[in-house]
């Protein structure tokens, strides 16, 4: 980083900025819109105690900067519920994503909002997505494919 007489104003804060994102860029995956996903919040930081959300993103804004910001929409006991979270925001303890989106949404899913959204497997029909298993897995799946082969020659 410069010195800090060389910086003044916005600059510096885009440097002070530009840093914290380079620090925390391994601890914050790329969330897109579509995907399914689960946050925790905190109620507040002294109480430790924190509620979660489960969601699918609908938007997301101001990418790559410490403003950066999602809309998630889901239901909560049935009342269709909007969230809109700070990413980087020290309320927010955490955020998975449970599903990916098939990548092909458009970049703001606002027509979720008219469809209702009462229950779990109604969220996992509008975020599909092939399933594409890694090698290892397909290797283990051979392989207690064979076992279970051997397994029903034994038997008979």
């Amino acid at each position: 980083m410069p010195a800090a007489t060389q910086l003044r104003g916005r600059a510096l804060v885009e440097e002070v900025e530009k840093e914290y994102l380079n620090s925390v860029k391994n601890e914050i995956e790329d969330i897109r819109t579509g995907d399914l996903v689960e946050v925790s919040n905190y109620y507040s930081l002294s109480n430790k105690q924190f509620s979660t959300f489960k969601g699918v993103v609908i938007a997301r804004r101001k990418r790559n900067t410490i403003n950066s910001s999602i809309n998630v929409i889901g239901s909560v006991e049935g009342v269709q519920v909007e969230m809109h979270i700070k990413v980087h925001s020290p309320l927010v303890k955490e955020i998975k994503i449970l599903e990916h989106g098939n990548g092909k949404q458009r970049a703001r899913l606002n027509y979720f909002r008219d469809l209702t959204l009462t229950k779990y497997r109604a969220l996992k029909k509008t975020t599909k997505r092939k399933f594409r298993p890694t090698l290892e897995a397909k290797e283990e799946e051979k392989r207690l494919r064979y076992l279970l082969l051997t397994q029903e020659e034994q038997e008979e």
